[in-house]
């Protein structure tokens, strides 16, 4: 299936403002690449250390399965929150700006977490944190979706956002080099520092100075809150199907990712000393995996891609269920991890590319903002269902969830080499000549 045919979208923008798509890269480019990756980066990493201290954390807070997924919960509920309203902000204050809220908030919350004296406090900062790394995605997406060529625009998104897998990695050996698990919360402080000051050096999208302009002199008028403008009926649509495609990732990934550390020691016989490196060396073989399938969705289309990894990631599970404490074990973890990574850079880019500029941070912000908030009961639920029925039957029972994305990907259209403001749904804001309501 194709993406409908291009016809030109906000009206009212003048040629310039539409024309905007660059084709030859440019050191500006390269810096709002750097600055979306190391947030990408840092947020991969603060929500990582927690993954990975968690047996360290359950023991002194002596944590209960049925806690960790609240805790977890407790976290995705701030995470998907963060969500709704980080594309929003980035929308109405720019990308630049909006980058450096989110990782000052998630640095200072994350390292709060060192502090915590137990489960409730603990549980807190990790609400807090939540907010701060659920606003960087969308926030970062637009921001590289609109400085990118749209030639490599998927694998530009995937460059930036990959790196989520390598902080996985980057996480692991943190915890493993600090003295305990509180330094290693605490060290966020100093690398959200680092990555604030290397943001600052980067410009504002072009494409988001453009829209303010013609906004500003009232050429094109919006609604005055975006988030109505994505239900309107022209995006409703796309907005729902696309909210499904989140909702089934999310919520099997918070469902299941929390509980491969207990896996792996439970039912693999992994010692608690090895978990971190084990967790790296999957975080490593995910950030291989999600820049393959970036490559590929420039290629062959992002709905076969994200349908493929999907497809390899579960039957790799399953086998890994079947196989846990044969020889192969470790590899069949290690692809089943890697792969459902993969779906993550064409999803982000068929979101990117399903709104306009107008509303591209909206857009991404309310289908995935509202799939994490679906999400917020994945871990909770999880946790009685390991509670009663064990580990590798709650695995198997969440990765059924990851026929919505299937599905949602297969019905959809193929947004590869649109132009963005080109496609699914036009003419939501349209020129103040014509009548458009403010």
């Amino acid at each position: 299936m194709t993406a409908p045919n291009a016809e030109p979208t906000l009206a009212g923008l003048s040629k310039a403002a539409t024309a905007h798509d660059p084709t030859g890269a440019t050191r500006q480019m390269y810096l709002i690449f750097l600055a979306a990756a190391l947030g990408m980066l840092l947020d991969s990493i603060v929500i990582n250390v927690y993954t990975v201290t968690l047996p360290a954390v359950t023991d002194e807070f002596d944590l209960t399965a049925q806690d960790i997924g609240f805790i977890s919960s407790i976290f995705l509920f701030g995470y998907a929150l963060g969500t709704l309203s980080g594309g929003t902000m980035a929308d109405y204050l720019g990308r630049c700006v909006s980058l450096g809220i989110s990782v000052g908030l998630y640095s200072i919350f994350s390292a709060l977490t060192g502090a915590a004296t137990g489960g409730a406090s603990f549980a807190a900062t990790r609400f807090l944190t939540g907010i701060g790394t659920g606003t960087e995605l969308p926030i970062g997406a637009a921001y590289v979706a609109e400085a990118a060529p749209r030639r490599w625009r998927g694998f530009a998104l995937t460059l930036t956002n990959s790196v989520y897998s390598l902080g996985i990695f980057c996480a692991s050996v943190i915890v493993a080099l600090a003295a305990n698990w509180r330094w290693a919360f605490a060290s966020m402080l100093v690398l959200g520092a680092i990555v604030y000051l290397i943001r600052a050096t980067a410009e504002e999208s072009p494409r988001f100075h453009k829209v303010q302009a013609v906004l500003a002199d009232r050429t094109l008028q919006r609604r005055r809150f975006t988030v109505w403008e994505v239900f309107a009926p022209a995006y409703r649509g796309a907005t729902l199907r696309i909210m499904m495609l989140w909702i089934g990732y999310w919520t099997f990934w918070w469902s299941w990712v929390i509980f491969v550390p207990r896996y792996l020691i439970t039912e693999a016989h992994v010692g608690q000393a090895e978990i971190a490196w084990y967790m790296g060396a999957f975080g490593l073989g995910g950030f291989l995996c999600q820049n393959l399938s970036g490559y590929l969705c420039d290629i062959v289309g992002r709905r076969w891609t994200i349908i493929a990894f999907t497809g390899i990631g579960v039957t790799a599970l399953w086998l890994w269920i079947a196989y846990a404490v044969s020889p192969a074990a470790p590899m069949l973890g290690g692809i089943a991890f890697a792969s459902l990574l993969a779906p993550v850079p064409p999803m982000l880019a068929h979101t990117a590319e399903t709104f306009p500029t107008t509303l591209r941070g909206t857009g991404q912000s309310v289908t995935i903002g509202i799939a994490r908030l679906v999400s917020v009961a994945g871990p909770t639920a999880a946790g009685l269902v390991v509670a009663k029925i064990g580990l590798a039957s709650e695995f198997k029972l969440a990765s059924v969830l990851l026929l919505l994305t299937v599905l949602a990907a297969w019905y959809g259209p193929e947004t590869r080499g649109i132009a963005l403001d080109d496609g699914l749904a036009e003419k939501v804001s349209t020129p103040a000549a014509a009548g458009t309501a403010s």
